[in-house]
């Protein structure tokens, strides 16, 4: 080895930086934010995943280090899968859910549907 490949090993030694070790938290906030999105089409699914990696990402942060680009793109997602999951919900439950459980022929059609898969008749139970 020359000199010049020698001071080069040495140059390169001595700037180079440690890799950066990834904490659990921003990875689990990271997928349960992408999670969160990917679950909207079960509304109160997504809440909760979405619930989760906001916890995670809130922990990573406490350590007393900034938020880093995977924990701070988790946090983004879990908020926004909180909030249309939130928003999907409501929306569901107020145009679909309400109006069927007032309607006496809806109701008895579910009561049949129940019969036929279970066996046993949940009329005491759905219709008041």
């Amino acid at each position: 080895m020359n000199d010049f490949e020698n001071e080069k090993d040495t140059y390169n030694r001595m700037n180079s930086q440690p890799a950066k070790r990834v904490n659990g938290f921003e990875v689990a906030a990271c997928i349960c934010g992408v999670l969160s999105l990917l679950a909207l089409c079960t509304g109160i699914f997504a809440i909760s995943i979405g619930c989760l990696g906001l916890v995670f990402a809130l922990l990573y942060r406490r350590k007393g280090v900034p938020m880093s680009t995977p924990a701070f793109a988790g946090m983004c997602m879990s908020l926004v899968g909180i909030i249309l999951g939130i928003t999907i919900t409501v929306f569901v439950t107020v145009n679909y859910i309400l109006p069927m459980l007032n309607d006496p022929a809806a109701m008895q059609e579910l009561v049949e549907y129940y019969k036929s898969v279970y066996g046993y008749d949940f009329s005491e139970v759905l219709i008041k």
